[in-house]
């Protein structure tokens, strides 16, 4: 199971500086001890469900590969503070949509929600299973019949989770480009200003509008804060926080800037400034699109398990799905060492079906 390290403002642990530091420190451990056990895990139940192995090494030898794979399941039971703590989180999140009026943010918070609530019963139940199983006790007949569905649901949610995420920074890219890169449009002051003040700040119309209400200072700075909150939502879920704090640079060098047009200097730190935004934009696309296969390789494995006479063949494709994820894991980590804002998939299930032989 993947965990949600939250971004600072939505720490869910008290918001220490020491505390989100270590939290994130236990919550890297834990992403890798998790990805390594699992990809342990199908590579032993491949090995444990070869008929050819099996002849092999014999009865007995595979059968204690099979009680190795099976104890590795306990240890997705470290992971369900981690799945708790981010409930918290994405509970905020939802509370903060409701109050920006954000219905895309409220649907796609509520989306991660749902794959969190599932994974944290799928590996309770997995836990109690296994605990029954090593125990010689028969195994809850409900809790296996569930695996299957609750993995197809979470990586069918993760999926739709990461589709999401992948056209909207392509589409947030694309329009970069194209009002702003394209024919260096971004050396226009008015071309650049309206596109930050669409994005992140809060354009000269609405403006006027509040100005037209009669509204005190304090009613009025509350206004322009709610509308520059509901972009700084709907951007971040477009583009990575690096992106943004390039074009939150702009937007504080805009309000002092004085005169009509951009100097040299300017243009060329303008340029700089959106190169690096669309180089982290282009990561974020890379990764978001990793996800989609992740998860739709994940689906295939699972769908292998009613579709394929040969047992060890889905947990070939889950494997194939955990090396990618680990990838994508370590290349985080190398790029975010121990941060407080390293933004991660919703968690992933550990369902499987009994594993028959074929």
């Amino acid at each position: 199971m993947q965990t949600v390290s939250p971004a600072p403002k939505d720490f869910p642990i008290p918001p220490t500086r020491a505390s989100r530091v270590s939290y994130s420190a236990c919550s890297k451990a834990w992403g890798y001890l998790d990805k390594v056990t699992t990809l342990g895990r199908h590579t032993i139940n491949t090995l444990g469900n070869n008929l050819r192995l099996g002849l092999l090494i014999g009865k007995d030898s595979s059968k204690h590969i099979t009680t190795i794979g099976v104890r590795l399941d306990f240890i997705s039971a470290v992971g369900l503070p981690f799945a708790l703590f981010s409930l918290q989180d994405f509970g905020r999140k939802i509370i903060n949509s409701f109050g920006l009026s954000d219905k895309e943010g409220l649907a796609l918070n509520s989306l991660y929600l749902s794959a969190t609530l599932l994974g944290i019963f799928e590996t309770v139940a997995t836990t109690i299973n296994t605990g029954l199983t090593l125990a010689s006790k028969a195994p809850i007949a409900l809790f296996s019949t569930l695996g299957l569905p609750i993995g197809f649901a979470v990586y069918g949610l993760n999926f739709i989770s990461a589709s999401i995420n992948t056209v909207k920074a392509v589409c947030f890219y694309r329009k970069v480009n194209r009002e702003l890169l394209e024919g260096k449009k971004f050396e226009n002051k008015t071309d650049l200003k309206n596109f930050i003040d669409q994005t992140i700040g809060i354009t000269q119309k609405e403006l006027d509008v509040i100005t037209s209400q009669n509204l005190n200072g304090e009613e009025k700075e509350a206004k322009i804060t709610y509308l520059r909150d509901q972009r700084m939502a709907s951007v971040l879920r477009s583009a990575p926080k690096d992106s943004v704090d390039e074009l939150n640079s702009l937007f504080e060098m805009l309000k002092t800037h004085k005169g009509e047009t951009f100097s040299t200097s300017e243009s060329l730190q303008i340029a700089n400034s959106l190169e690096k935004a669309q180089s982290h934009l282009r990561k974020k696309i890379t990764l978001d699109s990793l996800s989609v296969v992740i998860n739709l390789i994940s689906i295939v494995g699972l769908t292998l398990f009613l579709a394929s006479n040969v047992a060890w063949l889905p947990f070939i494709v889950l494997g194939t799905a955990c090396v990618i994820r680990l990838g994508v894991f370590i290349y985080r980590d190398l790029h975010n060492p121990v941060s407080t804002d390293v933004k991660e998939p919703p968690p992933t299930t550990n369902a499987k079906p009994e594993p028959t032989k074929a």
